[in-house]
């Protein structure tokens, strides 16, 4: 599998002849009984984290690691500061389900040999499957829900634009038991209520 890493851009020659070491570029993620165990956190794609795709002082490594040897987390779940669901959330790579995870990341727990490093041409290398992780989830929640309710686009529709309602950017124009009149960019639409919204 190959996972992607941000790294400044003069330390990629080194990176790439020397290796990636877990000492350096690991940072203490997991719990292990309690304990902080480091591991390097990488993408699943390179334009997972467009800022860093965007910077042209970073080179992006690409690491072709064995499937048996790589984790995959949640990453967002770090940024609610719940170590718990981030530990619950770790899986296998090969068990992992693409899409399942909005921002997810690979954990590496060793130092990554030169061998299985390369630097990323972005213009000439090999296309990934998907844009990003997040867009791959989004698209994948939608499906999901689109599949178990058939009033999904209706509850999303009328979700939309009550949010635009509240940010003074539509308005209820009418409403009945059974739709709502939307107002908003000059034009109008009919949305059919969810239930117990009206």
């Amino acid at each position: 599998m190959i996972a992607y890493f941000y790294i400044d851009g003069n330390d990629a020659k080194e990176a790439s002849e020397c290796g990636l070491k877990l000492s350096i570029y690991g940072d203490p993620v997991l719990e292990d009984n309690g304990h902080p165990l480091k591991a390097i956190r990488a993408l699943l794609s390179p334009k997972d984290d467009m800022d860093k795709y965007n910077d042209a002082g970073l080179e992006c490594l690409k690491l072709d690691i064995p499937n048996g040897k790589l984790l995959v987390a949640e990453a967002a779940y770090l940024e609610t500061g719940n170590r718990k669901w981030f530990n619950e959330s770790v899986v296998h790579a090969e068990n992992y389900i693409l899409g399942s995870y909005r921002n997810p990341c690979f954990l590496i727990t060793f130092t990554v040999m030169n061998e299985y490093i390369g630097i990323l041409d972005k213009k000439r290398d090999v296309p990934v499957l998907y844009d990003s992780s997040e867009e791959l989830y989004i698209h994948n929640v939608k499906s999901e829900f689109e599949y178990k309710d058939n009033d999904f686009y209706d509850k999303a529709l009328y979700g939309y634009l009550d949010v635009m309602r509240r940010n003074w950017k539509a308005s209820i124009e009418w409403q009945s038991d059974e739709i709502t009149i939307f107002g908003a960019n000059e034009k109008k639409y009919i949305i059919r209520n969810p239930v117990n919204e009206k």
